[in-house]
């Protein structure tokens, strides 16, 4: 089986790797180290959310201090539109001009479509072999 150097799931265990290279030679023990990688973030991120949720008497007192002086909660409300509105103006703005620009570089080609690691895997595993991998650039 080929596989990118650049597709995501290899981008994402060199990253996670450290300075060990990267190797796994078949497809099975690939896509373990990704699910683990994954579940690692996943974990990561989930532990973070918990950090933020246990910080929540920040936001009690922020709606405490707002429902004591309205006037601060409907000027930070106001603030929060017109910043979201102003980012969101921006980005339309910014793609409008790089679509209308007349030095507009052309979009290159797509690559082409790379097969999906889970779909190979569970196809692998009904053939109870696990193909070899090959980088390819």
């Amino acid at each position: 089986m080929q596989v990118s150097r650049s597709s995501w799931h290899m981008r994402l265990c060199r990253r996670m790797s450290g300075d060990d290279p990267y190797v796994a030679r078949d497809l099975c023990h690939h896509f373990r180290g990704v699910m683990w990688r994954l579940g690692v973030i996943v974990l990561g991120v989930v532990l973070a959310i918990a950090c933020v949720v246990t910080m929540g008497w920040w936001l009690y007192m922020a709606v405490t201090i707002m429902i004591k002086y309205p006037i601060i909660g409907l000027i930070l409300g106001i603030i929060a539109v017109c910043a979201v509105l102003l980012i969101v103006g921006l980005r339309k703005l910014i793609s409008w001009y790089q679509e209308h620009s007349a030095n507009a570089v052309p979009k290159p080609p797509k690559p082409p479509k790379q097969p999906n690691l889970l779909v190979s895997y569970i196809k692998a595993k009904k053939r109870k072999i696990c193909p070899l991998i090959d980088e390819v650039d």
